[in-house]
C-alpha cells in the first residue's frame, strides 16, 4: 500500500487554530450535542508530527446521530471511508483534503464515552502532561518512520506497541484476552 513518503514536522504553533476552524466547521453541521476533540500529534504542543489534523468527533449513539453526522459531513466536502469499518466497526472514518488532494484532516467518529473515546483522549492529555512520555512517542514515531516511509498502515503498526504500553501504564488499555 505505498503511496508517498510520510514526513514529520516540528510542531507548528498554527495546529491549534487550524483545529478550531475545523472543529467549528464540523460542528455547524452535526448534530447538536457532537463533541469534537484535537487529538493526535497535531493536539500535543512540542511534539513533532505528520501535518494533518486527527480529529475526534463523539456522538451519543452511532445510530442515528452518528449517521446523520457522516451524511452532513460527505455534503460539506469530507469522503466517508465505509472501508476502514471492518478492522474497526464502532468508528467512522473520513477525510478532508484540498482540491489539489492535500490532507487536511482525518476524522474518526465513534460513541462519546466507547474504548476508542477514552483510550484516545487519555494519551493525548498525557502526552501533553509527560514531557518523557512526549519524547518517547516522537522516537517511537521516528523509528516508524523510518521502518515504513511510504505506508501510513504499517507507519501505524509500527508505533502501536507504544500506544498499548503507554494506555496499559494510564489504566485505560482494554484487557488482554489472558485477563478477561
Amino acid at each position: 500500500m505505498s503511496r508517498h513518503p510520510m514526513v514529520i514536522t516540528a510542531y507548528d504553533p498554527v495546529w491549534p487554530e487550524a483545529f478550531a476552524v475545523e472543529a467549528a466547521r464540523i460542528a455547524a453541521v452535526c448534530p447538536v450535542g457532537t463533541a469534537v476533540e484535537h487529538i493526535g500529534s497535531t493536539a500535543v504542543p512540542g511534539l513533532a508530527a505528520k501535518p494533518v489534523l486527527d480529529v475526534l468527533v463523539g456522538v451519543a449513539a452511532l445510530e442515528p446521530e452518528g449517521a446523520a453526522c457522516v451524511r452532513a459531513l460527505v455534503a460539506n466536502g469530507y469522503r466517508y471511508k465505509p472501508d476502514f469499518e471492518a478492522a474497526m466497526p464502532d468508528r467512522r472514518y473520513l477525510t478532508r483534503s484540498t482540491a489539489d488532494g492535500v490532507r487536511i484532516a482525518n476524522v474518526h467518529l465513534v460513541r462519546r464515552g466507547d474504548p476508542m473515546w477514552r483510550q484516545t483522549l487519555a494519551f493525548r492529555d498525557a502526552l501533553r502532561q509527560d514531557p518523557a512520555l512526549r519524547a518517547g512517542y516522537e522516537a517511537a514515531k521516528r523509528a516508524a518512520l523510518v521502518a515504513a516511509p511510504e505506508d501510513v498502515h504499517r507507519y501505524n503498526d509500527a508505533k502501536a506497541p507504544f500506544i498499548a504500553r503507554a494506555l496499559e501504564a494510564l489504566g485505560v488499555a482494554p484487557p488482554r484476552p489472558e485477563q478477561r
